[in-house]
């Protein structure tokens, strides 16, 4: 969503922190490395809107992916939170 409609590039929309929200029971997960904190700013706006914050010590990581009509060609991005190499076959 960073990438495609904020047009963050593909290797910023990868690395910019996020939550995860859990609908059951209804709570926001984080992880709080400090390179992939989300600012307490931020935290605390949900926490007035009356979400439930739980901290963990997982993580989650994500492969990108994109193509780029201008230039022709595909682009990817690998998630630093896992040592920023591809994994798979």
């Amino acid at each position: 969503m960073l990438h495609l409609w904020m047009g963050l590039s593909l290797e910023k929309a990868v690395v910019t922190p996020r939550l995860h929200h859990q609908f059951t029971p209804n709570r926001i997960t984080i992880n709080e490395k400090k390179q992939f904190k989300i600012s307490k700013a931020i935290q605390e706006g949900l926490k007035k809107k009356g979400h439930v914050f739980k901290e963990t010590s997982g993580q989650s990581v994500v492969q990108s992916a994109a193509y780029s009509p201008e230039e022709g060609a595909v682009f990817g991005a690998s998630d630093p939170r896992k040592g920023g190499e591809a994994w798979g076959l």
